[in-house]
């Protein structure tokens, strides 16, 4: 394309014109074929005159066959544009058999096909589907859309006789209209309909396209061509826009129109002032790709020179030349910054699933051959670039046109689709290094409401890539999402811990897996020195990724570790984190080899299956045997109840994960919905998923199946199990006894106790029973307090231990006088043990006079047993010498 300045001068002159062709001379000079010798004027039946375009190659396989014919740039928006030409077809229309004529192209014959990178206004019968409807089409970035159907069916209306006319006019305001001549006579001129489109404005080619099974071939021809409109005669030589490395040893060259290259072309390559040999080039439209014999350095400064160029119109440019840096793209170079996975129901954008992509290195990126993966899905780039401080906009090509106000778009045909919930996402350069991976989930959203579709993730603080939940969170935009904008929510928040060593797992005879809290750059993840295992196993002789998220190392040893051998695994404070955070000199111990699971060795242990309304379910287990266990491929199941033969069912982590003896693991969907609801927790003792099944209240059958497919745990819930008194049990879980009781015994579970806040996921259950109990004991300590707030003796604390479940607890506390002060509890449910405080407060909460209380605790259950306690409590007054 020539500059706008010089275009614009053009247009004031008068280049409207005409091109035609009768094919009356016998000459098809200026026709390009994408196979040769396949179409030929011919005299055999012509549609008008005595001669015809025909296509006459017989095939002996199906195929199809297209043609071009090149013209000046026919500039659609400076005049009104009209095409005339007439067309016999004496086959009727399939799916295998048709025609479509490219009214405007920018690519010649051999791009003229579905598959084709052709960007053009297509018009015939059958070139998508199989109506036999004349219709019109849009093909641009290799997505072909349906622009009109005109309703004219070919096979009744012309069948194999006719040769109708056709006249097409494009207005200069991008009207479009349809006509048709059945008997190639202006007088019975018929309107197929009217359209507008204005996205193409250009055309350079007119061509034709024949598909056809072996047996219907050559029985197409095409007459009486004409296109009038602005003709823009082109006078300039193609012009050298900008060079970009793909790797190091290829170059591209973008040119500003379509070239060629001529026995006088030259081309000359410096790096670093140094010259490069040239292996062999390539043209491509308006690109020039230049293959090195040699690689050059990262960070080389690149000269390249062109000489004798020409244009497609041959128009020659003597020379040109363009410098630029190379810079070989490193780790979050380029990063993901913003995820719309559920684009409904749309907040305000369009509803369609996005990625955007931020630069955010000084150098432009070519992103020719790269990769974006979602979970086990790719899509693969085009030859896109992207600037410095660009944003980029990653979708599917069929939902380009909905954000078409943006600059930085990137349509993809093979766009993977998002998962609602969350998966890993990585970005991969074109010799398959991971520049950017990340995960997410929807606990990121933290917010209930917009986790539930038509809002984005976004990141906020884009120099701290890898800081995981941490760094994102729901978009603030009125419209759901910034798609090709700073992020809404934008703002500095640096990572300032430094990373920790999560897990290391045995994983085989001689292998240790190991996972980190955060991403871990550079190779020193991966160096073998870094490691060092105590009891004779030494330093790792090689190394591997344990995933894409680089927060993961499979070390392997010459020496095979021993069964019941505790070791320790000492890692040098090399590593560090995306901001160079350094993990410090880490010695971990008391890690050993995994052991075969057998049944109940882990168990359920609470349930939480009717959760707060921003609240979220889980199911805990608990390892009640000695072993250190490996639950990678383990997996959860429900059913409906136990004559039920199949339910749904979930992993709990394909990767490899530990739970040690005594542990306990929360598996939930959102880790925030949890843990915002609760205090007796433990996070480290959690594990997201997005495919837990939803827990039915009314109840189910909860299994726990290990790799193998063997049983381990079973345990039957229901909503009848919860104690009578609980009308309400949203929030509330229902808890295992004793471990060592029956899963399926319904009396081997209670209602979590109300003073441990109704659940204890990864805490020990508030009913817990495992240590008989066989009296009842109420104490408070101390019996006097200082209620000043310097943290010595602020509160008094009313400790209980009760035998057995299901009772329940009234607390108050009265003055001297018998007049009630405070009331610390009301029918709250316990648990085996635990605690309520007193701080000195009355229910008005002002401290209360100096002086003797008594704190009276009833508790009952609901077969009417009922114990009472008393206890004193003096609040003091500090004496200050």
């Amino acid at each position: 394309m020539k500059p706008q300045t010089f275009l614009f001068l053009l247009i004031a002159c008068n280049l409207s014109g005409q091109l035609t062709e009768n094919f009356e001379n016998s000459d098809l000079s200026g026709w390009e074929e994408s196979t040769s010798e396949r179409w030929r004027i011919s005299s055999a039946g012509p549609v008008s005159g005595n001669y015809s375009l025909h296509h006459v190659y017989d095939n002996i396989k199906s195929d199809h066959d297209q043609i071009s014919l090149m013209h000046d740039p026919l500039i659609l928006d400076s005049a009104n544009a009209v095409w005339h030409f007439e067309i016999r077809y004496e086959y009727d229309p399939s799916a295998y058999n048709h025609w479509a004529v490219f009214l405007v192209s920018d690519k010649n014959a051999t791009e003229m096909h579905p598959e084709g990178n052709c960007n053009g206004y297509i018009f015939g019968v059958n070139y998508a589907g199989s109506d036999d409807f004349l219709k019109f089409w849009k093909s641009e970035n290799n997505n072909l859309s349906e622009i009109m159907n005109t309703g004219f069916n070919w096979q009744s209306e012309i069948g194999t006789e006719k040769a109708p006319a056709f006249e097409i006019v494009r207005y200069q305001n991008g009207i479009w209209e349809f006509f048709i001549d059945t008997t190639a006579g202006d007088s019975d001129k018929i309107k197929l309909g009217e359209t507008e489109n204005t996205d193409l404005k250009a055309s350079y080619y007119f061509g034709i396209y024949y598909k056809y099974s072996s047996g219907q071939d050559r029985k197409f021809w095409f007459d009486s061509l004409s296109v009038n409109g602005f003709f823009l005669k082109d006078t300039l030589p193609p012009g050298l826009k900008e060079a970009i490395c793909h790797d190091q040893r290829q170059l591209v060259l973008q040119f500003d129109e379509s070239i060629e290259l001529t026995s006088g072309s030259e081309l000359k390559v410096k790096a670093n002032g140094q010259f490069i040999d040239i292996e062999s080039v390539k043209v491509q439209n308006n690109y020039l790709y230049i293959f090195l014999a040699q690689n050059f350095p990262s960070e080389s400064e690149i000269l390249i020179k062109t000489y004798h160029i020409r244009d497609i119109y041959g128009n020659t440019n003597l020379f040109d030349s363009v410098m630029f840096f190379y810079h070989q793209p490193r780790f979050n170079d380029l990063i993901i910054t913003e995820i719309m996975a559920d684009p409904f129901p749309a907040a305000g954008l369009p509803e369609a699933e996005y990625l955007e992509i931020f630069n955010r290195c000084e150098y432009a990126i070519c992103l020719r051959d790269w990769h974006i993966y979602a979970g086990r899905n790719c899509a693969s780039f085009d030859e896109v670039i992207i600037l410095p401080g660009e944003y980029m906009l990653l979708l599917d090509n069929s939902h380009k046109d909905m954000f078409s106000g943006l600059s930085g778009i990137s349509g993809m045909y093979d766009f993977p689709g998002i998962s609602n919930t969350g998966q890993e996402l990585v970005l991969k350069d074109n010799h398959d290094r991971i520049i950017f991976s990340t995960e997410y989930h929807t606990s990121w959203y933290k917010d209930h409401f917009k986790s539930e579709g038509g809002w984005s993730l976004e990141m906020i603080d884009t120099d701290n890539p890898c800081g995981g939940k941490d760094n994102w969170t729901a978009s603030i935009s009125i419209n759901g999402g910034t798609p090709g904008y700073t992020n809404s929510v934008a703002g500095k928040n640096p990572d300032n811990d430094d990373p920790r060593l999560l897990k290391s797992v045995i994983i085989s005879d001689s292998t240790l897996y190991l996972l980190f809290s955060e991403p871990i750059t550079g190779e020193n993840l991966y160096s073998t020195n870094n490691y060092y295992v105590d009891n004779g196993m030494g330093i790792p002789c090689q190394s591997a990724p344990g995933g894409n998220l680089l927060n993961s190392v499979i070390l392997y040893f010459n020496k095979c570790f021993n069964e019941d051998v505790f070791y320790s695994l000492h890692i040098k404070d090399c590593l560090s984190d995306c901001t160079g955070n350094r993990i410090g000199n880490t010695s971990v111990s008391a890690f050993r080899k995994p052991s075969k699971c057998d049944s109940t060795d882990l168990i359920i242990n609470e349930i939480l299956f009717n959760p707060y309304v921003r609240g979220g379910e889980f199911i805990e287990i608990f390892n009640r045997s000695l072993k250190t266990i490996d639950l990678k491929d383990f997996y959860l199941s429900t059913r409906d109840d136990y004559s039920a033969k199949s339910g749904q069912s979930f992993l709990l982590s394909e990767f490899h994960y530990t739970i040690e003896p005594g542990d306990y693991l929360v598996i939930t969907e959102n880790i925030n919905l949890v843990t915002d609801n609760y205090r007796y927790i433990s996070e480290n003792d959690f594990l997201e998923t997005e495919d837990i099944p939803n827990l039915p209240d009314k109840g189910a059958v909860i299994s726990l199946f290990d790799s193998n497919d063997h049983l381990i745990d079973e345990a039957a819930y229901s909503e009848k199990m919860h104690v009578e008194i609980a009308s309400n049990t949203k929030g509330i879980s229902l808890e295992r006894i004793n471990p060592d009781w029956p899963s399926n015994d319904a009396d081997n579970w209670y209602t979590a106790s109300g003073d441990f806040g109704y659940a204890t996921p990864g805490y020990e259950n508030s009913q817990d029973r495992k240590d008989e109990i066989s009296s009842f004991t109420v104490i408070a300590e101390p019996e006097i307090i200082t209620p000043d707030g310097d943290g010595i003796n602020d509160e008094t604390a009313i400790k209980y231990i009760v035998p057995d479940a299901g009772y329940f607890a009234n607390i108050i506390v009265f003055d001297r006088t018998g007049r009630p002060v405070k009331i610390i509890a009301r029918n709250i449910l316990l648990g085996s043990t635990g605690e309520f405080t007193w701080n000195g407060k009355n229910d008005s909460g002002i401290t209360a006079p100096v002086g003797p209380y008594l704190i009276y605790t009833e508790i009952f259950n609901l077969s009417g047993n009922i114990k009472k306690f008393k206890n004193s409590c003096i609040i003091a007054e500090k004496i200050y010498w």
